[in-house]
């Protein structure tokens, strides 16, 4: 996701809180945007994770359906996908090297960082970070595969994940700039059939 208020200096953030470096291409093409942010950059790419209904645990920890609306991700977002391979490998008698066999992939590692900023162009109305943060949680509770919509679709045919590890950190004389991060794997969906 790009699309950031440079009065940030964001670049700086994501190198102090997560070490990370990158760079804001000064030529991003605003025509080329889905639009624009409220700091006036182009906001690229974005991800959103689908409203329905989803399973989610109450406070006695039973699952109960519970509705959520379209939530995007703050536009100061970045993404790392990775996937591995499955091989089986059997080392060759006398010689050298293995045979290899059995391919099959692992579920692609989803990893999300960024900071909630305060934002007026975000769709929902969750314009402060702190109600970013809240709404962060909210998916976070999920006990079900999300539906994405926009950017992991786009790049890697990644339709739903599960959130396996979400984190906030504090930083030091900055109440409106929460960083984050989200681990999760991507899930596909499994059709039975009753004979």
């Amino acid at each position: 996701m790009i699309g950031v208020d440079i009065t940030y200096r964001l670049p700086d953030l994501f190198a102090q809180v997560f070490g990370i470096n990158y760079y804001i291409d000064a030529e991003a093409q605003p025509e080329k945007a889905e639009r624009m942010s409220s700091s006036g950059t182009p906001v690229l790419t974005t991800i959103t994770f689908a409203g329905k209904e989803y399973n989610t645990l109450d406070a006695n920890g039973q699952i109960i359906r519970k509705r959520y609306n379209d939530f995007e991700l703050p536009v100061a977002t970045l993404v790392s996908i990775t996937r591995a391979k499955r091989i089986i490998k059997t080392p060759v008698n006398a010689g050298s090297g293995t045979v290899k066999e059995m391919y099959g992939f692992d579920d692609w590692q989803i990893e999300m960082k960024g900071f909630c900023i305060p934002d007026s162009s975000q769709p929902q109305g969750l314009t402060t970070a702190e109600k970013l943060k809240e709404e962060l949680l909210r998916w976070e509770k999920i006990a079900d595969a999300i539906r994405i919509k926009g950017g992991l679709p786009f790049y890697k045919d990644i339709h739903d994940i599960v959130i396996e590890e979400f984190r906030t950190y504090q930083m030091k004389g900055s109440p409106k700039l929460i960083p984050f991060s989200i681990r999760a794997t991507s899930d596909e969906p499994v059709e039975l059939l009753l004979l």
